[in-house]
């Protein structure tokens, strides 16, 4: 049994029932929002007309303005399925709409029953098989058309963020790069589930979207830059290098994240000069993104950068600086048992070094790590002798036994 999707307002919702009661007892089955829904938009709404066989659309004053039923009908015709409006009486209509010949169910003790069933007689025939490829894309003009009363729900201010958010996703979805303008002018939404939706389309369009985001970059939005560097961060794209590293200066602060979120996933060795700049960030976050983003690109030329900010006064800047250490691995060892070694660090950098130390586990850092086992410090012996523990070397284990430690379970000597 066919299913024909009601596209209606609530205020119309008593004509929206006739018509469904005279589709079922014409043997359709017909779908319609819940009573009470309201301005609450439901995902089954989509489900539903992935399901339909065509949408008749109840047109009105009240349905005229509703992005709801823009919506639902647009969807409709861009997915191909049979549109059909019925007018209620006079009402402003999308031209692309009025051209779909309405039905005139203006007076209700007579409306055109026997109309509406000649354009519903297609939607009886079997559905064809899916064919084994995509569909042929929309001829050029009606593509725009279909992109033009897509986009315009994006202008209207009584849509709401989950209308204008479907909206976005059904412009990436079907038109792809030919939505690009109207995807990177929703960047800047208010809403944050809005600007989600336009990163994930813009992603899903792929390398025909970076030039746009790297223009996007330089917007005056704020939010707009933000979600362009958080696209391109997911997209990977390494051409965008130069203009996120010129973010990492932006005078907000959630765009600066963004940016150092987006060099970390990209990962190019090339970006660590800026990155280690930003260690310098005046924002704690910023500064321990950074050095995270650092230890994911794992570049040696980081190395006197991180060994730097060992000494930030903001503990969780000095752990992942030394983190990133440690993901360097070997070329950090002299610099972090120069801190471990020097009295006149402070406490937390040596602690953090140390710590280091025993992730990269290198035989190298033996000596310092033995001689802080005599540092007047019980939290520097500690951390040393952890240190050493991780180290599987016969060196290390002695230097734990010369200080009174028992050795550490696991080790094999490898000297």
């Amino acid at each position: 049994m066919a299913q024909i999707f009601i596209s209606h307002v609530q205020h119309d919702r008593a004509r929206a029932a006739q018509v469904k009661a005279h589709l079922e007892a014409a043997g359709f089955s017909a779908w319609m929002l819940g009573e009470g829904a309201g301005f609450v938009w439901r995902d089954e709404v989509d489900r539903a007309l992935r399901a339909s066989a065509a949408l008749i659309v109840i047109m009105s004053e009240a349905a005229s303005v509703s992005p709801f039923v823009a919506y639902e009908w647009a969807a409709a015709w861009g997915a191909g399925l049979p549109v059909i409006p019925i007018l209620l009486g006079p009402a402003p209509m999308h031209p692309r709409l009025d051209a779909l010949e309405p039905l005139d169910f203006s007076h209700p003790e007579q409306p055109p029953w026997a109309a509406l069933g000649e354009r519903l007689a297609p939607a009886r025939q079997p559905a064809p098989a899916p064919p084994a490829e995509s569909p042929p894309p929309l001829a050029p003009d009606v593509m725009a058309a279909w992109v033009g009363i897509i986009g315009e729900l994006l202008d209207q201010p009584i849509a709401d963020q989950a209308v204008r958010s479907r909206a976005v996703r059904a412009l990436g979805r079907t038109a792809g790069p030919a939505a690009l303008p109207r995807l990177v002018g929703a960047l800047g939404d208010e809403h944050g589930e809005v600007r989600a939706a336009v990163v994930e389309a813009l992603v899903a369009i792929g390398s025909p979207a970076v030039p746009e985001l790297v223009a996007a970059l330089s917007s005056p939005g704020d939010f707009t830059r933000q979600s362009a560097a958080e696209a391109l961060g997911l997209l990977k794209e390494a051409s965008a290098r130069a203009a996120l590293l010129g973010r990492l200066r932006d005078p907000v602060l959630d765009v600066r994240a963004a940016a150092v979120e987006a060099l970390s996933a990209i990962g190019d060795p090339a970006a660590v000069p800026g990155l280690v700049g930003a260690l310098a960030d005046e924002n704690e976050d910023i500064r321990a993104r950074a050095a995270i983003a650092l230890g994911a690109i794992r570049d040696a030329a980081a190395v006197p950068g991180l060994l730097a900010a060992l000494r930030d006064p903001d503990g969780v800047v000095r752990w992942w600086a030394a983190d990133a250490l440690g993901a360097i691995g070997s070329p950090a060892v002299e610099g972090l048992a120069g801190v471990v070694g020097a009295a006149a660090e402070g406490t937390g950098a040596r602690l953090v070094a140390a710590r280091a130390l025993g992730t990269i586990g290198d035989p190298v850092a033996v000596a310092a790590l033995a001689s802080a086992m005599h540092d007047e410090s019980a939290m520097i012996r500690t951390a040393a002798a952890e240190a050493l523990g991780r180290i599987p070397t016969r060196q290390a284990r002695e230097a734990l036994a010369h200080a009174g430690q028992p050795d550490q379970p696991g080790g094999e000597d490898a000297t």
